[in-house]
Order: structure tokens, then sequence, then C-alpha cells
């Protein structure tokens, strides 16, 4: 047993000095693009983008959180670059949405008559992939930081129609990651009143009226989407069709879809965010407490363990407001997850609380979940 234990470290430390040696080679790569055309300029630059954000997610899944700053900075800023480059090549100096950038990478593999679009070429589909997950990271490293997203500027342009009424958003994370788009974005507006509360409040310059009314626009968005969830939910049909529900098909037949649970989950802890943020940490209000009992609820009644990989940033938060003799049920959520090696993001959540609860008497009103993520010493991207 000794002896494998052995190998198993020293294989692990292999490994780690590997992820070393690749990043230096992104970088290495990433010096060699500035020679390139329009189109192989933002090709090989999504693609350098993209492998970043594939290391990352790799590392996150086996529990190493050392470096997530270091790339999602990288990947932040390639992002940025590929929509500067695209702004030279585009008529009339407007800023490019996310489908002309697209349309710089290449052509579809094929179109149909009458529809605009077909089935995306390879490094497009790519680029939309990484992309929806370079969007959620951002939003939840901005909270697991403090800090208001980098990629803000952004967020609307990719996940609201800003184009005719019957297209669909350039982006939709339901199909990535089940959760729809409305709460990412809402999430991403939460973050940056955080963060601009406690930015006036440190000035002495905190207007309460001007945060109250910011906060309660959010609250409406959240809670009037919500309102056709819960009706989606009573409705008698299983698992919608659709990306997330084809790579998640092992999963029972839910009310509403999959989606929708995931969706559900999201949002109110996104409600619990927001009452945190306004108010401070304050876990035994009966607000605070509505929310963590209705997101503990929805976690409890997860069709497989195995979902919770998808709502990492929502486990942790209300575990670290529960109360302790709800401690057992948020430690067997994890505990399920085997084998544990394999659930990083999941487990270093369970580590977070852990630490929370161990300082429970310590904390104040002045305390925040980003404050809360730091106990460890470091920030983990809980994604």
């Amino acid at each position: 047993m000794g002896g494998h234990n052995v190998c198993k470290t020293l294989a692990w430390e292999k490994l780690l000095k590997q992820l070393g040696v690749i990043f230096t080679m992104l970088q290495r790569n990433l010096q060699a693009v500035g020679s390139a055309n329009t189109q192989d300029l933002l090709v090989k630059t999504a693609r350098i983008m993209g492998s970043i954000i594939q290391l990352q997610r790799f590392e996150i899944s086996v529990g190493n959180f050392e470096n997530c700053r270091k790339h999602l900075g990288a990947a932040n800023s390639l992002f940025r670059q590929i929509f500067l480059a695209a702004e030279n090549f585009i008529d009339g100096g407007e800023l490019p949405d996310f489908c002309d950038v697209l349309d710089l990478m290449g052509h579809p593999l094929w179109a149909i008559g009458c529809q605009q679009r077909g089935a995306w070429n390879s490094d497009q589909a790519a680029f939309r992939f990484y992309s929806a997950l370079l969007i959620v990271d951002d939003i939840i490293a901005g909270i697991c930081m403090g800090e208001t997203p980098e990629l803000l500027q952004y967020h609307a342009r990719l996940l609201t129609n800003g184009r005719g009424a019957d297209e669909k958003p350039p982006l939709s994370l339901e199909d990535f990651i089940g959760c729809e788009n409305w709460v990412i974005l809402q999430l991403g507006e939460i973050a940056a009143l955080d963060t601009w509360k406690r930015s006036y409040k440190k000035a002495g310059k905190l207007d309460m009226m001007e945060l109250v009314a910011r906060a309660s626009a959010i609250q409406q968005t959240l809670l009037g989407n919500l309102a056709r969830l819960d009706a989606a939910m009573d409705t008698p049909q299983s698992n919608r069709l659709g990306l997330f529900s084809v790579y998640n098909d092992q999963l029972p037949p839910m009310p509403g879809g999959c989606a929708v649970f995931v969706t559900r989950v999201w949002a109110h802890a996104a409600l619990l965010y927001l009452a945190m943020s306004v108010s401070g940490w304050q876990p035994g209000s009966a607000r605070i407490r509505e929310y963590v009992t209705r997101v503990l609820v929805l976690l409890e009644r997860m069709p497989a363990p195995e979902l919770l990989r998808t709502m990492v940033w929502p486990y942790c938060l209300v575990g670290c407001l529960c109360e302790p003799a709800e401690e057992v049920r948020l430690r067997a959520m994890a505990d399920a997850l085997v084998p544990h090696r394999l659930f990083g993001a999941a487990r270093k959540a369970l580590e977070i609380m852990e630490s929370v609860w161990k300082a429970r008497d310590e904390l104040n009103v002045d305390t925040d979940f980003a404050a809360c993520v730091r106990s460890l010493g470091y920030v983990s991207l809980l994604v």
C-alpha cells in the first residue's frame, strides 16, 4: 500500500511538471502569432485561448488551483485581442459582435438556402465553446476574488439578442453548462454591484438608496424569470432536447428538463448572493435562511450526484452560510462523488466550507464570500 501511494505521488508530481511545460509552449506559440494575416491571426489566437482554458479546466478537475488566476488572465487577454483585431476589419468603424468575429474565422461547413447559419467549422465551434466557458469563469472568478468581472463589457453582447426578435443570442450557456443566460448575466451584475458597494463604503460615500434600487432591479429580473421556470417545472415534459441534455443523457427525466433544474439552483443562489451583497454577512436573517433552505433542498433533489459538477459555486455559497445542523447534508453531497480525485472543484468547495465552519464565531457583517474563498490562503475558481 505504501509503495502504491509513493507511485501515485510521483505520478502526480510528474503531471504537474508536464502541465508547466505545456503552458510554456503555449506562451511561445502566442509570441509567434503576431506575423499572421487576419484570419490566421484570429484562428491561431482563438486556438491558444482554447488550449489555456482546456488546461485550466483540467487542472481544476484534478484539484490544482494554483494557476487559476494566471490562466484566466491570459485567456481574458487573448479574448480581448481577438475582438480588437476583428474591429480593424469591420466596415463603418462599429464594434464587432460575436457573429462578426466568427465570420472572420472562415465559412461554415454548409448552409441551407434561406438560413443565415449552417454548421460551424471546427475553429468557429471551438471558439463558441471556449468563449462560453470563459464568460462563466470570468464571472465566478470575479465573485471569488471580490472584483468586477474583467469581461463585463462583453457579457451582454454575447448572452443577449441585439438583433432580430426571432434570433437567438450568440451564445446559449444552457447548451454548455445547463444554466440559462439570464442567471449568469445577473451574477455578473451582482459581482459588479458588490465591488461598487465595498469601494464606496470604504470611501465613506455609500448611498444605501442607490444600492437598494440597483439591487431591486436585479432581483426583479431574477424573480420574473424564476416564475417562468417554476411554471415549466409544473409541466409533464421530460428533458428537452439540447446539447446539455444530449451529453447528460444518463440522467433520468425531470419535470421541465434537466437544464431547468440547474438554472433554478443557480437562480436561487444568485438571489442569496444578492441578499448577502446588500445586507452583509447575516446567515441568521430570515431572507438569507429562506434562500439557503431553498438551494439546499434543490441540491438534495439532484437526479444524480455527478450533476453537482455544474453547480459547484451555488453549492459552496450555500455551504458557507448554512447552520451547523446542515453541515452533514452538504458533506454527503461531496462524498457521493467518487473517485474524489476526479471532482477537484467540488472537493475544494467542501474544504472552503469546512474552513468557514471552523471560524463561524469569528465572522462579522463585513465578511463576504470572497473572504470565505480566501480562507484557504489562495483563491479557488469554483467552476
